[in-house]
């Protein structure tokens, strides 16, 4: 009888592992997948933002230039 009560009290605790691993690994793919989900949101930022940049860059730079020509033409 004592025996009997032990395994019922053995699987009940497995049973409850079991529930409490599944919610677990379940919880954590539905966390990963929100993760992604911002990592991708926060990769598009900042290559819209490196865009912009070059963009930017660029008409420095462009700018730069023509001011070094316009020197070289009226100096």
């Amino acid at each position: 009888m004592s025996a009997m009560l032990e395994m019922q009290g053995w699987k009940w605790k497995q049973d409850v592992l079991d529930t409490v691993n599944d919610r677990f690994e379940r919880r954590l793919t539905e966390e990963s997948a929100a993760l992604r989900l911002e990592i991708g949101a926060v990769r598009l930022e900042i290559a819209k933002s490196h865009a912009s940049l070059l963009k930017w860059q660029f008409a420095q730079w462009l700018s730069l230039m023509l001011a070094i020509f316009a020197t070289r033409i009226w100096a």
